[in-house]
């Protein structure tokens, strides 16, 4: 499962690395921005260190976050297993002559970071497609390379909107036997006072929901794309030593996916003004299809 799973997704990013680059662009009429939205609470994180000087991006796609922060003057660092992606930010990267970015095609697993740390370390995107032992070793090699007192960014896709979906997923959720369960998450989320309270409580009931063999279909030609709770993914990353910080919600449904897919442009537009005002907001996080976790190596 696990080298299917790596070789779908490889050949879905070789192939669709230009949609990639017109996604993150914000170029495709009436569609959330989900990979801006995501590298914005990563510039959140970023804005609220002191003096960072290097950032490693893992996974970094088209390069945007990378590009970004290095237009802010720091060096940043992205890694890719997906040829196509590096391709295009090479080519992104001359034409802008920013200097401060470099990029490598290679898996994260067999990155040589030469003996420097980071402040900040991002992983959007990233964790769906990587077996649970591998987050695992992610945990430890992020840990590694982070410095003291320094950020891991990490998004994933939100499995509690499973619940609030309506479709093919929540019966998915129901079939497995864990719809009440992600019920209860949400619920003491949503009632917690503040972020780092929600994520807390979402712990202290989380547990590792099983993963089915096959998720429905979403556009993305690859079979298993993981999912997990904030609370699921707070609980491993504490256990691996990280202090979680802060829980952001990214792709904020107002609408039902059915009634979204009707009217694109109206479910973007709401996608938009919450984020822009309220994506730090933890009560919001069921309805996100996305979330993002600030968490951090004791100093």
């Amino acid at each position: 499962m696990e080298r299917g799973q790596q070789a779908e997704t490889q050949h879905y990013f070789d192939r669709f690395a230009e949609d990639w680059k017109r996604k993150g662009s914000g170029t495709m009429p009436a569609r959330v921005n989900i990979i801006a939205q995501r590298n914005g609470i990563a510039l959140d994180v970023l804005a609220s260190l002191p003096a960072p000087k290097r950032v490693l991006d893992i996974g970094c796609g088209t390069g945007d976050l990378v590009l970004d922060i290095a237009r802010r003057g720091i060096d940043a660092v992205g890694i890719d297993f997906a040829a196509d992606m590096i391709r295009i930010c090479e080519t992104t990267r001359a034409a802008a002559g920013l200097e401060r970015a470099r990029f490598q095609h290679v898996s994260v697993f067999d990155f040589d970071p030469q003996g420097e740390t980071y402040d900040l370390i991002s992983a959007q995107g990233l964790i769906e497609y990587i077996s649970f032992d591998q987050l695992v070793d992610l945990c430890r090699t992020v840990f590694r390379l982070l410095a003291p007192g320094g950020a891991f960014v990490v998004g994933s896709r939100n499995r509690l909107f499973n619940a609030f979906s309506l479709n093919a997923f929540t019966d998915m959720e129901r079939k497995l036997g864990v719809l009440d369960d992600m019920m209860t998450e949400a619920e003491v989320i949503a009632m917690a006072a503040d972020g780092a309270g929600a994520l807390s409580a979402a712990e202290k009931i989380a547990r590792a929901y099983p993963q089915p063999e096959r998720h429905p279909e979403t556009g993305v030609t690859v079979s298993v794309r993981y999912q997990y709770t904030p609370g699921e993914l707070s609980q491993l990353l504490r256990s691996h030593g990280f202090t979680p910080a802060a829980v952001y919600g990214a792709h904020y449904h107002a609408l039902p996916p059915a009634v979204a897919k009707d009217d694109p442009q109206l479910h973007a537009g709401f996608s938009e003004v919450v984020y822009r005002a309220r994506r730090s907001d933890h009560r919001l996080l069921p309805q996100c299809t996305t979330f993002v976790l600030d968490v951090r190596k004791p100093a």
